[in-house]
Order: structure tokens, then sequence, then C-alpha cells
């Protein structure tokens, strides 16, 4: 085992740089003769730092508050970054309410806070090696989001293509088939069949489907990053998600939502009213949304219940 630097050692286990990055600032630090508790206290308060405090923040507090909405979730983490910074930026409990209504996304949470540090005065830097720190720390962060981002981008691709060359389909259509543009032809696909693939592509977009261009699509690509990347890459997207499914959720406790799926995707719904065997029948399906609708609590005591139901496979990175 490689030993790490002592400034790496010196810094929180979720603020620790990944391996190139630790080799680029480790050669920087000899080069330059930065003593090791000076570059810890460097990487610690980079703008990359303050993002990796906020997603470590946000994390815990997923955990700790699951039914949490995005608006909730933004206030929880900014007024902890608010309690326990120098200073407390001089803000109120309705100065952290006000700027919480503008705030949509964990990008947006992140440049705020930034912007509250960017206040303080900063260290002097005569060699600007502080901005050489930076540039890395930032480097590390891009390389992160890449993976997810490059997925949110490929989908909206396929998506924008469908709808402009199948104008007569409705959202739901355009959704399910995006999703089997990325895993139609998967291993897992192939082995499970096209009847399985088209099953779980309309499942997985359903929910999306009441919405409106541009968040139907957003928020299938914010869920697929979760099921194909998992749960840490998503974590930059979860107050975003979770803004985009508030009407979705209201729609369900108002019982209005196979209303507004209707009105959205009258054609699928036409399509799919006759009667089929197959264990993928999107027939079946569909009575099971119209079924969650007219009796909401049988409705979650049986989901509870049939939890290996066909379909409830997700899809396979391809």
């Amino acid at each position: 085992m490689v030993m790490k630097p002592k400034w790496v050692t010196l810094l929180p286990a979720h603020l620790r740089p990944d391996e190139k990055r630790v080799r680029q600032l480790d050669q920087l630090r000899v080069e330059f003769g930065i003593a090791h508790r000076a570059l810890a206290m460097r990487v610690m308060s980079s703008a990359a730092s303050t993002r990796k405090v906020q997603r470590h923040c946000l994390k815990g507090l997923m955990m700790q508050c699951p039914e949490a909405s995005g608006k909730e979730l933004v206030r929880m983490v900014l007024a902890s970054r608010v309690r326990t910074a120098p200073g407390y930026y001089g803000m109120t409990d309705e100065d952290v309410d006000k700027a919480v209504q503008s705030i949509s996304s964990f990008d947006e949470l992140c440049d705020y806070i930034v912007s509250l540090d960017e206040r303080e005065p900063a260290e002097p830097d005569p060699l600007g090696l502080g901005r050489i720190i930076d540039d890395i720390l930032a480097a590390e962060e891009t390389d992160r989001k890449e993976p997810a981002q490059s997925l949110i981008q490929s989908l909206e691709r396929t998506y924008y293509e469908l709808a402009k060359n199948h104008p007569d389909r409705d959202e739901h259509w355009v959704l399910a088939n995006t999703w089997l543009g990325r895993y139609g032809s998967t291993r897992q696909a192939k082995d499970k069949g096209p009847e399985w693939a088209k099953f779980v592509a309309y499942k997985d977009s359903h929910q999306f489907s009441i919405l409106k261009p541009p968040r139907s699509i957003r928020g299938l690509a914010l869920f697929l990053v979760y099921k194909e990347l998992g749960e840490e890459p998503a974590l930059d997207y979860a107050i975003e998600f979770s803004r985009i499914m508030e009407p979705i959720m209201r729609s369900r406790e108002c019982h209005v939502f196979l209303d507004k799926y209707k009105e959205r995707n009258p054609r699928t719904w036409q399509e799919n009213q006759v009667e089929q065997e197959s264990p993928y029948s999107l027939y079946w399906f569909l009575k099971g949304v119209e079924f969650g609708q007219e009796h909401p609590e049988e409705s979650e005591r049986l989901r509870k219940e049939v939890l290996g139901a066909p379909g409830d496979g997700g899809p396979a990175p391809p």
C-alpha cells in the first residue's frame, strides 16, 4: 500500500482528493516547499472543498430526513453552513428563507455558499499557488460530474430527436423510447427480451410523462443517473430531482395523477386498453396505475407485498 502524504491524512476523509489530484498537489508541495499543514488548510478552504462539504452534509440530511422536500433540503444545508461558518455570514433566519426561494439545484446552492465565502478577506497569494491548487481541485469536480452530465446530454439528444421526428406521439411514448434508445440493446435487455425492455421503459418513464418538456426529460434523465451510475453521482441532482417530483407527488396525493396522465398521453392510454396475457403487459401496468388512484391504501399494501413483480429491475449500464 502506498503511504499517503501527511497533508492528506490531516484532511477529513470526505475532503481528500482522488489519487490523481493528490499526486499533482504533492508535486506542487515539493516544488515550492509548502508545509503539509499549510497545504491541508489551503485545500480545505478551496471552493471545491466547500462543495464537498455541502455534498457530505446533504447526504447526511437525506438519510436523517428521507421525506424532506427539495426546498427543505436547501434550507437545512444552508442553515447548517451559516451556523458553523465564522461570523455566521451576518445572515438571519429571514435571510436564509429568502435565499432558499431562489435556489433550485445543488449547484446553485454551492454557488451561493461560495459567494458568501468570498465576502471574507482572502489570504495573500503572491506566487499564485492558491489559484493553482483551486484549479487542480476544480478539475476533480469536473471529472467527477462528467459521467452523469454525459448520460443526461445523451438522453436529452435522443428525446428531442424522437420528439421532432414523431410529432404525433405523446409524451410517454417519447420518454419510453428515449429509455429504449439507451438500454434497449443492452445485454440485460437481450437476455430478458424486448417485452421486458418495453415494460421497464414505460414503467420507469410513466411518472414523468405528466410533465411538459424540458422537465419531463430532465426528470427521467436524473432518475436514470441514479439507476445507472448510483447514489454518489445522483447526489448532485437530488435537490433538483426533488423539485421536479413535487407536482407528480401532489397529483398522487390529490388522486388526479391518472387524469393528468390521460390528458398528456391519450394515444398511449388508448393503445393499451386491450387485455394481454404477457407478464410484461402495459395494459395491466396502466390498470395498476388506475387502481392506485382509485384505491390508494390498498394499492400501497399490495405494492409492499409484491416487491419482486416483473419489471422491477432497472437498467444496466450499456
